[in-house]
């Protein structure tokens, strides 16, 4: 809007304000003025009663009485019961026969005022005399006395609207122009500092004149408009992948998706993900963007990372340090971010973009800032939805496992193998089932103690754990005893791999490390039964080779058995 408009608006909204206000107050004078006349008139009609009683009649009356009000003149026409005039003063005879004529048509009491003919009467009645008094006063006479207000009252309604005016210009200057103008400037440096972290002010002598607005505002408001076009969008993306992501129960869909929704509207050429390995202290690549992914990471010493290391993201663009764990690409720009888990580094986001396109707009100084406080809410999203779903791993790990041993506990054993069953019947493939023991276990607990005990254990769960095929599964089933399941397995195979654990296990060297040096050779017994030769349940297999391992007990130990009986009872 044009400054000429707004002064227009304003000398209009003026001269209208001054145009009530003098209505008002000629309203109000006016209302004033009758009432004062009603009551003069009603005096003025006292008068001529009092006037008459004393004469005793009305031709007794002096022709020189004139009744007045306020200076104003007054009709005056008395008439007798026949409703003939025997009096008229400042009235016509026309007139006066048409005011007989209202009163009896009209029915006009005594004591009261009418309006007739643009004129306010009152009627009144002589107590001396049977006769009628009607005084009247013509209206136009009286706007007349009204118009002919003092001049001090329309001085007073001069001051009063030029207050008017400057109490307007006032009031839109103080709190329409500079608020408004504070509320601009504000509303600018707020969302560049929340989108950047940076300060952009408005020119100092920016002056937003009455709505006027200026080159520098229009452009500072365009830019902040497609600023929060551009954030809008990207919290709409951030809010559908935060309902995405904390659901994923596949770490690498995590990321495969937060590159799909950003990688467009960031101009990202590809997006690298890695993860800290706690276990070998290496950099591992959890995701790539693209099929010929190579690491752009060196995979050794992730706290020489920059990023990894401080906990803050590096742009090679923006910051003079570059790290050497972050190698520039040939025109590409590098943004390499810490996935935060609590307060915790657990492995690093990168992305490339193409540095041509990433200075070529005309916000080419802020664009980097943008997009590293953009990427910043997917990146720190995605690392929470990264550990919550390590965090799940684990717990399912530690309600399957055995905590001693690492190995699967019974539970897990026992629903895999029913599993495992079901799937042999339908393909007709065998299955072997392993029951291993530790022989004489219980002179470990008792002559070396707990401790020992359970070195014994682990140890020799690391044997079955390294001996067993890809595909078996080993277990924990109580105590000393362990079960091994070999799908797809017939007889010479479980013997072949029973023998290697039994093996393994007698070969264990003991040294000082483990506090093992000075116990006896650690022996197994071993029995087996196949599905589905010895059953057709999971009760039936472990039963069979639960007595295959008595028999291998009985027959000295420290070595295998299979169960020699078909069972009386089978399942179909």
């Amino acid at each position: 809007m044009k400054a000429k408009r707004i002064i227009g608006l304003l000398l209009l909204f003026s001269f209208g304000s001054a145009i009530l206000l003098t209505s008002y107050i000629t309203f109000i004078t006016f209302k004033k003025q009758l009432q004062l006349i009603h009551n003069e008139l009603r005096l003025t009609s006292e008068r001529t009663s009092l006037i008459l009683e004393k004469q005793g009649s009305v031709a007794a009356i002096p022709s020189s009485y004139s009744p007045s009000c306020l200076d104003l003149t007054v009709s005056l026409i008395a008439f007798n019961r026949e409703r003939t005039a025997v009096l008229r003063r400042n009235i016509s005879e026309h007139e006066a026969d048409a005011i007989i004529r209202a009163f009896k048509e009209q029915a006009w009491a005594s004591e009261s005022f009418h309006e007739w003919n643009n004129s306010i009467v009152y009627v009144s009645a002589s107590s001396s005399a049977d006769i009628v008094l009607v005084h009247a006063i013509s209206r136009n006479d009286i706007l007349r006395s009204v118009a002919d207000t003092p001049m001090h009252v329309m001085l007073a309604i001069a001051i009063l609207v030029l207050l008017n005016v400057g109490g307007l210009y006032f009031f839109i200057k103080t709190h329409i122009e500079d608020p408004l103008k504070n509320l601009i400037e504000n509303r600018i440096q707020s969302i560049m500092q929340s989108l950047t972290g940076t300060t952009h002010s408005l020119p100092a002598d920016f002056s937003l004149n009455v709505g006027f607005l200026t080159s520098e505002l229009k452009n500072s408001l365009e830019k902040t408009m497609n600023i929060l076009y551009a954030w809008a969008r990207g919290k709409r993306l951030f809010e559908e992948f935060s309902n995405i992501a904390l659901a994923e129960t596949d770490s690498r869909n995590i990321f495969r998706i937060m590159h799909s929704m950003v990688a467009e509207q960031m101009g990202i050429k590809r997006t690298q993900v890695y993860e800290i390995s706690n276990s070998t202290n290496r950099i591992e690549l959890l995701y790539s963007s693209t099929e010929d992914a190579k690491s752009g990471l060196s995979l050794d010493h992730p706290d020489l990372c920059f990023a990894f290391r401080s906990g803050h993201p590096l742009f090679q663009s923006v910051d003079k340090k570059v790290c050497s764990h972050c190698p520039k690409g040939d025109g590409e720009t590098i943004l390499c971010m810490p996935l935060i888990a609590g307060a915790t580094a657990i492995g690093i986001c990168q992305f490339s973009f193409d540095t041509t396109d990433l200075y070529s707009t005309a916000d080419y100084q802020e664009r980097p800032l943008l997009h590293e406080r953009f990427l910043s809410n997917f990146v720190r999203l995605a690392g929470t939805a990264l550990n919550g779903l390590k965090l799940l791993n684990a717990y399912k790990n530690q309600a399957i496992t055995d905590s001693l041993t690492g190995l699967y506990n019974r539970r897990y054993i026992v629903e895999y193998m029913t599993n495992m069953i079901n799937i042999s019947k339908r393909s007709s493939e065998p299955m072997a089932v392993l029951m291993i023991d530790i022989d004489h276990f219980k002179r470990f607990n008792d002559e070396y103690g707990h401790k020992i005990g359970d070195l014994v254990l682990r140890e020799v769960a690391g044997c079955i754990r390294r001996t067993v095929r890809e595909g078996d599964v080993a277990g924990r089933y109580g105590g000393e005893e362990f079960v091994c399941i070999l799908p797809g397995s017939d007889m010479h195979i479980a013997l072949d791999v029973a023998e290697r654990i039994r093996s393994s296990v007698k070969m264990i060297e003991y040294d000082e490390r483990i506090g093992m040096a000075n116990i006896p050779r650690i022996t197994l017994s071993i029995g087996i039964a196949q599905f589905p030769l010895h059953g057709y349940s999971h009760y039936h297999l472990t039963n069979a080779a639960d007595r295959a391992l008595y028999r291998a007990k009985t027959e000295g130990r420290d070595r295998v058995r299979v169960h020699a009986h078909i069972p009386e009872h089978e399942e179909g």
